[in-house]
């Protein structure tokens, strides 16, 4: 990433190896190439460094022999190109790339120029451990360290740069011989609040590091990138929901499938890691490095009008946002009430998760009429008020993981793409649910209390693509009688369902399935009896996986759902049979 010191590194390289190693090379050419690339002020720099003349009206090529011959005199060369942002053609240069006696070495801040140059070795520059962060502080900020009572703060300060060099390096400085104890005290809250104090720090630092921005090929990147800045401070991001919010807010266009969309939102997800805006976290999980997050807050902020992000994430207060904001967070505020009828009418996402909400005020979703993406995940409501029924634009509402019972009657939301129900005590669906014929994903994971859904709740959502019903109390076997809810016939007629996790009791719903098992690119079937304690840990990787727990396999016709099974853990069953086994053609893990 910008600041990490890279061109330090190869700058002392070039000197050790001119001055302390001259005998490694015939000779080192030290190349700036910057953001602007230009062959010619390439050319400049190696021809002053070779001695060769170049003439005035010379073009790029006449240029490139002549440094091609020049080059071609030596035996061992070194070119160290440093701050490159796109593809090279050393060939058009004059420089032998091809051959053996010159070896390139570049940086950048961007893998992918590393594969369009085709590197033989990328190797990637990390943050600074603890020790060396501290290290290289205490070479910046000099002796006022060793005064009194300045050390604790300084090391606060030095943690807050999150191993960035070029920030550590720059505080340091900016703290060299000041030995006022209330100025380490504030300094490490204050850098980052546009404190005049550190104005000079700010633009140094930003300033750097907002180049990668910039160089962003879209403005859809860029929003992207901001969008992270939503979430709180070394927040790990949860890819697939991440992805969910861009399609919701129309940063990636819906009409595409779950999965197309999907695939388009890691493309994304991948050129901002490859360019050093996000970091990878755990599986399917990055986050934004503190900096970078200030960063994004201050380009919004910058550029507010234009995408109107307002965001507080993580703080233990809230500031009300201006009335043209658009994407609002948040997430983690401590926040106990909600304004009675907050006045929005171009706000397209909130955040509000992770804060102990118990009650949302009956007229709060009236004038939210653009909102597009509603998070309510970890607060701690029971029900949604009936205003909610105004957010006619809405595409995605997480529920996930908070106390709510009941819901309201949810047919006006008809351009809803996903609902989050995940780890609640929901214990019905509501009436009308069927008439959410937009809804591709719906996740009701985690559901001990659902025990109701209305027969044509489920085979109404023409357009599911998704279903993640495991570990749901919900029973899907055959029913009779009047008031019968829901069956697994449903489903069964979902001609876009895609992905599915399910608890079933028995397999007898499955035994004429096979064409439709077949159609899923990936499931997750658990076949055991359901009960509270149990918990059902489904596995990511792989793509048809069953689950038989406590079944009596001499009972059940699994011919068809072993064909289908890539994945299958058997845990205290009878009855498995030679037969069974002969069956499980596309079986690539058992346990």
């Amino acid at each position: 990433m910008g600041g990490i010191g890279k061109t330090t590194l190869v700058k002392n390289l070039s000197n050790e190896l001119c001055f302390s190693s001259p005998n490694s090379f015939d000779i080192v050419i030290w190349v700036q190439v910057s953001r602007s690339l230009d062959l010619s002020t390439i050319q400049s720099q190696i021809a002053k460094r070779i001695h060769l003349k170049v003439e005035a009206g010379d073009r790029t090529h006449i240029i490139a022999s002549k440094i091609l011959r020049r080059l071609k005199l030596r035996k061992k060369i070194l070119l160290i190109l440093d701050d490159v942002w796109e593809m090279i053609d050393l060939d058009a240069v004059g420089v032998p790339s091809k051959d053996p006696c010159c070896k390139i070495l570049l940086t950048t801040r961007s893998l992918d120029v590393c594969r369009h140059m085709d590197v033989h070795v990328s190797f990637q520059l990390n943050q600074l451990s603890e020790e060396d962060a501290w290290n290289l502080f205490v070479h910046s900020a000099g002796p006022v360290l060793d005064t009194n009572g300045i050390e604790s703060p300084a090391r606060k300060i030095v943690a807050s740069c999150n191993g960035l060099p070029l920030a550590i390096k720059a505080l340091g400085n900016s703290m060299r011989d000041r030995p006022q104890i209330e100025l380490w005290r504030n300094a490490h809250l204050r850098w980052r609040c546009s404190s005049p104090l550190f104005k000079n720090i700010e633009k140094e630092i930003f300033g750097t590091l907002a180049t990668s921005y910039h160089f962003l090929p879209s403005k859809i990147l860029k929003q992207c990138f901001l969008f992270c800045s939503l979430y709180p401070a070394s927040f790990s991001i949860d890819v697939a929901e991440l992805i969910q919010c861009w399609v919701s807010d129309g940063l990636i266009n819906e009409s595409q499938s779950l999965e197309e969309a999907h695939n388009y939102g890691v493309a994304l997800v991948e050129h901002l890691k490859d360019s050093c805006l996000l970091d990878q976290d755990s599986e399917g999980t990055v986050k934004m490095h503190d900096i970078f997050r200030d960063l994004a807050i201050v380009l919004s902020q910058s550029q507010e009008l234009l995408y109107g992000f307002h965001t507080q994430s993580g703080l233990p207060f809230h500031q009300m946002p201006n009335e043209s904001s658009q994407r609002v967070s948040f997430i983690r505020c401590r926040i106990k009430r909600l304004p009675e009828f907050p006045v929005y009418s171009q706000l397209t996402v909130l955040f509000l998760q992770g804060n102990p909400i118990q009650k949302i005020p009956k007229k709060f979703f009236y004038n939210l009429v653009s909102l597009r993406v509603l998070n309510l995940s970890e607060t701690r409501i029971t029900s949604l008020p009936r205003s909610i029924l105004c957010l006619c634009e809405l595409r995605s509402l997480f529920l996930r993981n908070c106390s709510i019972q009941k819901l309201p009657s949810l047919k006006s939301l008809c351009k809803l793409l996903v609902l989050d129900l995940s780890s609640t005590r929901i214990k019905a669906l509501p009436k009308g649910f069927g008439s959410l014929r937009s809804l591709r994903e719906l996740n009701l994971s985690c559901t001990p209390f659902l025990n109701k859904i209305v027969a044509g709740s489920i085979s109404g959502l023409s357009s599911l693509e998704t279903l993640y019903m495991s570990s749901s109390s919900y029973n899907w076997n055959l029913k009779t009688g009047k008031n019968q809810g829901a069956t697994f016939d449903e489903l069964l007629s979902l001609e876009h369902l895609s992905v599915l996790q399910i608890r079933l009791d028995s397999a007898k719903c499955l035994e004429s399935a096979s064409f439709w098992l077949k159609k899923l690119t990936r499931f997750d079937i658990q076949i055991r009896l359901w009960s509270h304690d149990s918990n059902h840990h489904v596995a990511k990787h792989n793509k048809k996986r069953l689950v038989l727990r406590g079944v009596d396999i001499r009972l059940e016709n699994l011919q068809d759902l072993l064909y289908n099974t890539s994945s299958l853990d058997v845990l205290t069953c009878v009855g498995m049979s030679r037969r069974h086994l002969l069956s499980l053609s596309s079986l690539a893990y058992f346990s």
